[in-house]
């Protein structure tokens, strides 16, 4: 992905096209869908969550390529742990499984990138950094007997405020008569620093670290 963004942008410094995307300023509304986890080499066991996120953006096209990106989002995401708690002299071993929830306003700030295939589609390509203030944070262990009691939403130690991450992505857009913009693409969000303490498969304490991949649609006005 890295690489074809790279690529994506190599091409637009070199090459001048007939057709260009309007400058100037544009609002959008957008909304997305996609999966979430946990980036740690030290969660087995793991699957994806469902995650969502809507919200509002701007845009300042600078030139006919070069274009200035602010959104606003509303987004969830988290995951799905399978461990097992050791077994004590008064206890058998008890399996589980942890679903992590959390709930932020991000707001990525982004280099958005145009590549012009005629006067109605656009090729996109976007990178840069959010910055992501964490709403709520709970996790629920599910025992798989049902002679345990489960734990229904306890609060992620250490959870952090403040979470940045890299957000990069490609789309399309394409611009009806009155060049409003309706636009798709495919993005992924890598946290860069630690949102708090989760528990892995082994149920040791350990960093956490969110990402989520999302398809998302958007139209502007």
């Amino acid at each position: 992905m890295k690489k074809s963004i790279l690529l994506f942008i190599s091409i637009l410094c070199i090459i001048e096209l007939t057709y260009s995307q309007p400058k100037g300023f544009k609002y959008y509304t957008r909304g997305g869908i996609g999966a979430s986890t946990f980036r740690s080499s030290n969660i087995a066991n793991q699957s994806d969550k469902l995650s969502f996120n809507i919200g509002m953006a701007a845009s300042y096209q600078f030139t006919n390529y070069i274009g200035f990106l602010v959104e606003g989002n509303f987004v969830s995401k988290g995951s799905k742990i399978n461990g097992e708690e050791p077994a004590t002299f008064t206890s058998a071993a008890k399996s589980y499984e942890d679903v992590y929830r959390m709930f932020y306003a991000e707001i990525p700030v982004m280099l958005n990138l145009s590549l012009p295939v005629n006067d109605v589609f656009y090729l996109r390509a976007f990178s840069g950094i959010s910055n992501n203030f964490n709403l709520l944070g709970t996790y629920s262990r599910d025992y798989n007997d049902a002679n345990n009691q489960d734990l229904l939403d306890q609060k992620i130690n250490g959870i952090r405020l403040l979470e940045n991450s890299i957000v990069y992505g490609l789309g399309v857009s394409i611009a009806d008569k009155d060049d409003h913009l309706y636009s798709l693409d495919f993005r992924v969000n890598d946290a860069i620093n630690s949102f708090g303490d989760i528990k892995n498969s082994q149920n040791t304490v350990i960093s956490g670290y969110n990402k989520y991949y999302t398809i998302g649609i958007g139209y502007s006005f």
